[in-house]
């Protein structure tokens, strides 16, 4: 059924995707973890915003792909990482630079100045996949 109704979304309306989070059902979740309140999620929200608006100017999502680079927190390895993934899945530039565009978002939730390859790597796990049928 879930495949039917992905199978429903155009392409193009997919192509507008930049994420897509799979949650887990309620009961599967670690009992021993407790989550972060909304106060505390919109708080990191905030300063993210914050710190994207000091360094470019403008939301992430808005970033040129010619300024991810050193000032956006890009350096030469993240750089190299970006485009041996995207070689090996095999992502359009477009797909490359909405991942790059994702990991800078999740570093800036996390409070970092640099995007890593651990940012990276969640950025492009949770990359819009094509449908199979």
């Amino acid at each position: 059924m879930r495949r039917r109704y992905q199978a429903r979304l155009s392409g193009p309306m997919r192509d507008r995707l930049d994420m897509i989070v799979f949650l887990e059902p309620v009961s599967s979740l670690g009992r021993g973890r407790r989550p972060e309140d909304s106060s505390t999620v919109a708080a990191r929200v905030a300063i993210a915003a914050a710190m994207q608006a000091e360094r470019q100017g403008t939301p992430n999502v808005d970033i040129p792909a010619g300024l991810l680079d050193e000032r956006t927190g890009f350096d030469v390895s993240v750089r190299s990482m970006l485009d041996v993934r995207g070689r090996q899945l095999g992502l359009s530039m477009r797909r490359l630079h909405r991942a790059a565009r994702v990991a800078r978002t999740i570093a800036d939730l996390a409070g970092s100045s640099l995007v890593r390859q651990e940012h990276l790597d969640e950025a492009l796990l949770h990359r819009p996949k094509e449908l199979r049928a």
